[in-house]
């Protein structure tokens, strides 16, 4: 009851008095379940090894007595400290371990207990398809027995299999029930994590004031109760979300905090995510040398861990930062081979054709371009993604007004401007208001070409405003943005510029 309403103190004092009794009364099976407690609220907690070695204690325990059930929860346990460990095979061979042996004992809520656990080392490994098909047999088996908590848990999982893939709708409405459950049954851990996943859903949709504010309380709250695990989670959502807003600085300090803490509770999972976006935030405050080093980093984290999702969204990423340097070939090739490893990943497969419309357009391939550009605008709308449709749509302009489509370009651009000033998502605003300045200049249509210009030189200023002397000169000496300053003044734009005098 205390580890169900996060009370860590209040279950260990539990515990040594029921150890207490259980050996007095030479009860094997009763000290085995105190050893498997204590090893819950230690991996809750992120000791690892601490936890591992009660368990190897319990499981001893419960095979020397045959108490199979035992057996098998300690194996399920051990799979999960395993797999945050970044211990993927040895994690997988404990939880196949607890399912043949669940099965074997028709044990039917074990059996689906044990299916969830592959589903997440598969889902940690980003293998997405093994992962959602084991939490749908999961979900399956806990409705025809009834089991109402291994249901929530089941849709808990796939909410956040499905929130990767950037299947947002289908993923709020598995969490948002499984929240219910959880909330009603007073699971405040369980509740806790399962609206980290209806906040991830949220932010893909572009809802970050909301987002936001919840973050923040959570963490307050998680380190209040000294919860490193969620802390580091909810510092890995809070950079999501600053970055996402187009505020690197406060990201980049978001997710090296993470990290940090991922570090000191030995959350293999956790740094290695927090370390890429760490690195994501970093090159795009121009700061490339430290990016390339921490992509680098993480990058041999998650080929160890054999971790897919992540090695796609790394590549995609990397291949943005290559064309921010002007490396349209390597850009490509990086985008393309997210796009290979993306499965079914809505999200990347949006962001990756992306990529590739706009190294065509810097090669020349402008009508190329448009049809890329418009593919990754619907793949990204018709998901319902915020920020990949945001920045789709600046592609997709851009396009349009090298393949001379200027009206186009100019309601695309306008589109643009309109969502990312709603998001206050001051580059990407500056930017349209660039291109629609300069399809307005094309339309011959003054009155709208100046009061663009206008606005992107008041964003110019505010984005100045926003950085460190430091971050100003990397920043505005990004190639991409040295690019766009050119093509700007050569359509005899204003608001264009950063370093070089505007």
């Amino acid at each position: 009851v205390y580890r169900r309403k996060k009370e860590p103190a209040k279950a260990q004092e539990a515990l040594t008095q029921a150890e207490s009794l259980f050996r007095t009364l030479s009860n094997v099976e009763g000290t085995t379940e105190v050893l498997y407690q204590r090893s819950v609220l230690a991996n809750q907690a992120g000791r690892f090894k601490e936890a591992r070695s009660l368990l190897d204690q319990a499981l001893a325990a419960a095979r020397s007595v045959g108490s199979q059930q035992q057996v098998i929860t300690a194996l399920l346990q051990l799979s999960s400290v395993c797999y945050a460990q970044g211990l993927p095979d040895e994690s997988r061979r404990h939880a196949e371990e607890a399912l043949e042996l669940a099965r074997r004992h028709s044990m039917d809520d074990l059996t689906a207990r044990s299916l969830l656990e592959l589903g997440t080392v598969a889902q940690v490994s980003g293998q997405a398809s093994e992962a959602e098909g084991r939490f749908q047999e999961a979900l399956e088996a806990a409705l025809r027995f009834g089991g109402r908590r291994t249901e929530a848990r089941a849709r808990f999982s796939l909410a956040s299999v499905r929130v990767d893939r950037g299947e947002v709708d289908a993923a709020l409405k598995d969490a948002e029930q499984a929240l219910r459950f959880y909330e009603q049954g007073g699971y405040r851990r369980e509740a806790s994590a399962c609206s980290l996943v209806v906040m991830r859903a949220s932010l893909k949709k572009g809802n970050y004031d909301q987002v936001l504010r919840q973050a923040n309380v959570q963490l307050q709250a998680a380190r209040s109760s000294n919860d490193q695990l969620t802390a580091s989670l909810l510092l890995d959502m809070l950079g999501g979300i600053a970055e996402e807003q187009e505020r690197y600085r406060q990201a980049a300090s978001h997710y090296a905090e993470s990290v940090s803490i991922s570090r000191e509770t030995g959350d293999a999972v956790g740094e290695r995510w927090a370390l890429a976006g760490q690195a994501d935030a970093l090159w795009r405050l121009g700061r490339y040398i430290q990016a390339r080093t921490l992509f680098k980093e993480a990058v041999g984290f998650a080929t160890a861990g054999k971790d897919a999702t992540l090695l796609a969204w790394m590549e995609l990423r990397q291949a943005e930062m290559a064309l921010s340097e002007e490396k349209i070939d390597q850009a490509r090739t990086k985008a393309r081979r997210a796009a290979e490893l993306a499965g079914r990943n809505k999200e990347i497969l949006a962001d990756s054709t992306r990529v590739m419309a706009l190294a065509d357009l810097r090669s020349g391939k402008a009508a190329q371009a448009v049809v890329l550009s418009k593919r990754a605008l619907d793949l990204a709308r018709d998901a319902g993604l915020a920020r990949a449709t945001l920045q789709a749509e600046l592609a997709h302009a851009q396009a349009l007004l090298a393949n001379g489509s200027a009206e186009q370009a100019l309601d695309v651009a306008e589109e643009a401007r309109t969502r990312a000033a709603g998001s206050q998502q001051r580059e990407s605003e500056w930017r349209a208001c660039l291109l629609a300045a300069a399809a307005a200049g094309r339309l011959t249509q003054p009155g709208r070409k100046v009061e663009t210009e206008s606005r992107a030189e008041t964003l110019l200023a505010q984005l100045r405003h926003s950085l460190s002397p430091e971050d100003q000169g990397n920043y505005f000496a990004r190639p991409d943005l040295l690019q766009l300053a050119a093509t700007a003044r050569s359509n005899g734009i204003r608001g264009r510029s950063h370093s070089q005098g505007e």
